[in-house]
């Protein structure tokens, strides 16, 4: 099962027919939180990739950044955090340093939009922080928070 904050599915091959007397209370309780209600007759995988890409395709599912840049410009979107993983042998959490990077071309118009991840990680909006993407051209860099669902406006001079 792949569990995000915008959505959950359960990848099944072959169609799927699960009823509520069937299922488990987990699954039932998966298809609880993921909105869809009881569970239900699935066409299996394919259609879990097409539900999965049809939610990707929503704007309240992502996070929009746009703005005016110099025309060719690269728009450099990075982000540097640490994961911590399960618990080692000593109860202490192993970290991992992560490092995020994405570029983009300013169409010859000046204007983009950026379609990206939300700038806070799920994980740090459960403890209650905010992050930020941190949004380079040329010499000039910037700090964007911007959350799921959220439109952003940065304008660069670069």
């Amino acid at each position: 099962m792949w569990t995000a904050k915008s959505s959950s599915l359960m990848i099944a091959i072959g169609e799927l027919s699960v009823t509520t007397t069937s299922a488990t209370p987990e699954y039932q309780h998966a298809c609880r939180q993921a909105g869809t209600g009881a569970p239900r007759t699935s066409k299996g995988l394919q259609e879990s990739f097409l539900l999965a890409g049809e939610a990707a395709l929503n704007p309240a599912n992502h996070s929009i950044i746009e703005g005016t840049a110099p025309a060719g410009a690269t728009l450099k979107l990075t982000k540097d955090f640490t994961t911590a993983t399960s618990y080692d042998a000593d109860h202490k959490f192993t970290s991992i340093p992560e490092h995020l990077e994405t570029t983009l071309t300013v169409p010859a118009d000046g204007h983009y939009v950026w379609h990206v991840d939300p700038s806070t990680r799920p994980v740090a909006l459960i403890a209650k922080r905010t992050e930020a993407w941190t949004l380079s051209c040329g010499g000039q860099s910037v700090a964007v928070v911007v959350g799921m669902g959220q439109r952003v406006t940065q304008d660069l001079t670069c």
